[in-house]
């Protein structure tokens, strides 16, 4: 099965759990053919990678801390926000004061496509996870 660039993007391995929040219905679809990865659309479980799709810093706020307590040990969680420049709320620098405060550090800054920009956090070592 051929797999979609978009979803390479998320170096999502085989064998992994993904919980995706708020994508985009043609981008859900995409990260579901990947194969051999269980993607849910919750937060409720453990997760070896989280996937937020997130327009306002309210959502950064509500949905990171759960993002974070839902992380298995060397897990990672991507933020994604829209690509528009007609919001003042979240860029790459900005709105992200909640992954900071839980020492989070950005790994990674892509583009997915025309629609959303992206973040790769990396949490501090030992700290955050659960096996």
């Amino acid at each position: 099965m051929n797999v979609s660039p978009v979803t390479n993007k998320f170096e999502i391995q085989n064998n992994s759990v993904v919980s995706v929040c708020n994508a985009p219905d043609e981008i859900l679809a995409r990260i579901r053919l990947i194969p051999e990865v269980i993607v849910e659309t919750h937060l409720d479980g453990l997760f070896d990678v989280v996937i937020l799709f997130l327009t306002n810093r309210e959502h950064v706020e509500g949905y990171f801390p759960r993002a974070v307590r839902a992380l298995r040990n060397k897990g990672f969680i991507w933020t994604l926000f829209p690509a528009s420049k007609t919001s003042d709320e979240l860029d790459y620098d900005r709105g992200w004061s909640i992954a900071t405060r839980l020492e989070f550090r950005q790994a990674q800054r892509m583009t997915l496509n025309a629609d959303w920009e992206a973040i790769r956090w990396m949490p501090p070592e030992k700290k955050y996870g659960r096996v």
